[in-house]
């Protein structure tokens, strides 16, 4: 048995030295927890970005604004997505959408959206659902996107151009062959119909005694096998016959000879013992009760009747369904994907490939064995969630059926977090319960096999504990006290990060927005703040950089992008022409340690913490910061005098150290609220004017006390480009008693 006990001095007798610790990677981002951090780790980090693989961070780019696109009519929407220059705009109270391509278009007919009756996340309920509606529909064929108006199918052309579908018509033997179009009204009526000359038969359907439509007939089941046809009103002579699939001689079932001038099909009943079967109908002209020797067509088609061979599909029936009630919609291989219309939750529909107006049923659909809530396209495949598994469908190599396979059960997705489910790459995002999942392929398989990955145990704590957590970030950072209500959560990918955006209402007319981002290649966590006018989504998406963002404004459609080393958010006024600033919640910076994994078994005497910046805006700086020891904030009788060592000579040239002065025992500068800019006694000024050709720094703060472990906070009121490389601790060791 390994040894897993350790020996400490348990009381020293002699003074130690002193020792420096310095942490120079914060590259595994956020650990949100009370407990002793490893290297690398920092419980928070607020807006900033890890530079360098990790070995420094920076205040993360500006959001500002470049282009507004006036549009008129487009305010109050709340709902939208886009595709290059295609905007859709929706309102789910009015059930409307706009398209804005050059003009502002309105499309009066109900359209169709997904509003979740509650909503609530980290146990925060959301008082108004539809702000996180989702419009049925998707950007499929050609870009054009695809949604139902009413009950008709439509497309949306880039131009903003609308397109009622008109389904596709079959014929009897198209259908049998190939599926029932359930875009159709009836897709199930057949009828005959006359022509000017001859005879064409449309197709041969097998019917029950009661005259309905059998999809799966069985071996000895009764049927009545009807011929419809386009013919010249006259009399003809039919013979129906049969083989085996096998055989070569063919067997007679019956002769006629009927009037087509009552448009009525041919038919027989019969039945039949062997389970794959052809049937063959031959038509002749009769005239004068002479009947030609050359038959004017002939009819052959095939059966199977073996239920095993059904597959999926096997003992359906003749049902109706209305497509346009689904609650959900994708695009996947060149196919429409649609699912959870109101007749059965269970099946998943799939049109006909290249073809919108084709949904071919049964053949071109898939049962399961629970509601389906969501689908999406992964890689090759296509993933399907249910109320509480995890499916992966998988096109054969005809490129025609697929294949499906579980990947994971017992899984506890709510309604309304549809919307959070996310392609990354070659993972799958998604939130269950309380935390986030990826779905990733398994490391040790060779044939593609997924997994489930819990990716949020690093902010377990902050997940748990979410509303306090945040509030007291922002009280922290932008010393705001007043009640903050959520409005509306979404996510998005862009380049490498997964945005999980939080919006919140404030006091001070103004929305506060709260991201947390997953780091989808280095796996980390950190997180944003930032204020705006109304809800802020992803335009333009890139794998390689950073992507663009867009907002509804009150002149249109505004459009934002990354400032790289300039950290001002900037938006349009409400004239639309000015750029402001952000007033209440602007690009400012939080770091907190947390307590720190050093020697933690040891009592140690801190005397010291040191930061090294880059100031490579040269630009004057502000800090706030605040020093814990084992969970109590130091309180001494002191403030800091900022002492910027500026001759050359000196061996502390290009030095900040900040010195202690004695104050007056009533005032407790420790015990300001950071960020608090109507008491400065414990800011701190980096004054680049001192040194203007100075660009790294060091900076000594001094600190005091006993303890086990220790824990900073700095708060960054500027918007500045700067880099913080590393912190140093300086502390001596005491014993472990």
């Amino acid at each position: 048995m390994a040894n897993t006990t350790t020996v400490n001095h348990f009381k020293k007798y002699k003074r130690e030295n002193r020792i420096q610790t310095t942490e120079e990677s914060f590259s595994s981002g956020m650990f949100y927890s009370t407990s002793p951090l490893g290297a690398n780790y920092l419980k928070e980090i607020i807006n900033f970005d890890l530079k360098n693989s990790g070995a420094s961070i920076a205040p993360r780019s500006g959001i500002q604004a470049y282009n507004l696109r006036t549009y008129t009519g487009v305010g109050g929407k709340t709902l939208f997505t886009a595709k290059d220059n295609l905007f859709i705009l929706g309102d789910a109270t009015s059930k409307k959408l706009t398209t804005c391509d050059g003009e502002a278009v309105t499309y009066e007919e109900d359209t169709h959206f997904a509003i979740p009756e509650e909503a609530s996340i980290h146990n925060i309920a959301l008082d108004e659902t539809s702000t996180i509606s989702r419009h049925i529909g998707t950007f499929g064929f050609n870009d054009n996107y695809y949604c139902f108006f009413g009950n008709k199918l439509a497309q949306i052309k880039q131009s903003g151009d609308r397109e009622l579908l008109t389904p596709k018509s079959l014929t009897p033997k198209e259908a049998v062959m190939w599926g029932y179009n359930m875009l159709l009204e009836n897709p199930y009526n057949f009828v005959c119909n006359n022509t000017s000359a001859g005879v064409n038969l449309l197709g041969l359907m097998p019917y029950d005694a009661n005259n309905n439509l059998i999809l799966s007939p069985i071996v000895n089941q009764t049927l009545t096998l009807k011929c419809f046809y386009a013919a010249a009103s006259a009399k003809y002579k039919v013979i129906w016959e049969w083989k085996e699939v096998t055989a070569s001689a063919w067997n007679k079932i019956e002769e006629q000879v009927i009037d087509t001038s009552t448009n009525e099909p041919f038919k027989v009943t019969t039945s039949f013992s062997t389970s794959q079967i052809m049937v063959r109908i031959t038509v002749f002209e009769e005239t004068a009760n002479i009947t030609s020797d050359n038959p004017l067509q002939v009819l052959s088609v095939g059966f199977n009747f073996n239920k095993e061979d059904y597959g999926s599909t096997a003992n359906v029936k003749p049902e109706l369904y209305d497509l346009s009630t689904c609650s959900g919609m994708t695009y996947w291989k060149n196919r429409l994907i649609l699912y959870g219309v109101e007749e059965d939750k269970t099946l998943l529909f799939v049109s006909d490939i290249n073809d919108p107006t084709y949904f071919p049923y049964p053949t071109n659909t898939d049962i399961f064995d629970e509601p389906i809530i969501h689908a999406i396209p992964y890689m090759d495949d296509l993933l399907v969630f249910t109320t509480k598994k995890l499916w992966m469908l998988t096109l054969s190599e005809d490129g025609l059926s697929w294949s499906k396979k579980l990947i994971q059960s017992n899984l506890y997705i709510k309604p309304w977090d549809l919307h959070l489910i996310k392609i990354v790459k070659n993972m799958v995002f998604f939130r269950s319960g309380n935390y986030y999942y990826m779905v990733v392929p398994k490391s040790s398989s060779t044939t593609g096999e997924l997994t489930i990955a819990p990716i949020s145990k690093q902010i377990e704590y902050l997940l748990n504990n979410f509303e306090e957590s945040l509030k007291d970030s922002v009280d922290k950072l932008y010393n705001y006290k007043d009640p903050l209500k959520l409005v509306h959560y979404y996510n998005f990918l862009d380049y490498e990060d997964i945005h999980n955006v939080y919006v919140f209402e404030t006091t001070k007319g103004v929305y506060l927005n709260y991201v947390l981002l997953y780091n989808s290649l280095t796996r980390y966590w950190r997180s944003y703040m930032y204020e705006s006018d109304t809800f802020m989504l992803p335009y333009k998406q890139d794998s390689t950089q950073r992507g663009e963002l867009m907002s509804i404004h009150d002149k249109g459609i505004a459009l934002y992008k990354y400032a790289q080393g300039f950290p001002k958010d900037l938006r349009y006024a409400s004239d639309g022409a000015t750029l402001v600033e952000s007033k209440y919640f602007p690009n400012y910076q939080l770091l907190d340690t947390g307590y720190r994994e050093l020697y933690t078994d040891y009592k140690k005497r801190f005397r010291e913490v040191q930061l090294k910046i880059n100031n490579n805006s040269q630009q004057q700086l502000k800090f706030y910061s605040e020093f814990f020891i084992d969970g109590s904030l130091r309180k001494d009788t002191s403030k800091y005098k900022v002492v910027h060592h500026t001759d050359a000579n000196d061996p502390k040239y290009g030095y900040l150290t900040l010195e202690r002065e004695l104050i007056e025992p009533s005032i407790i500068p420790s015990t300001t609220v950071l960020g608090e800019t109507s008491k400065d006694t414990d800011c701190w000024l980096l004054d680049n004017s001192l040194f203007p050709e100075v660009l790294f720094w060091k900076i000594r703060m001094p600190v005091s006390g006993k303890g086990y472990s220790q824990t900073y906070t700095l708060i960054s009121m500027n918007q500045h480009d700067y880099e913080l490389l590393s912190i140093s601790w300086i502390y001596r060791l005491l014993y472990s008693r």
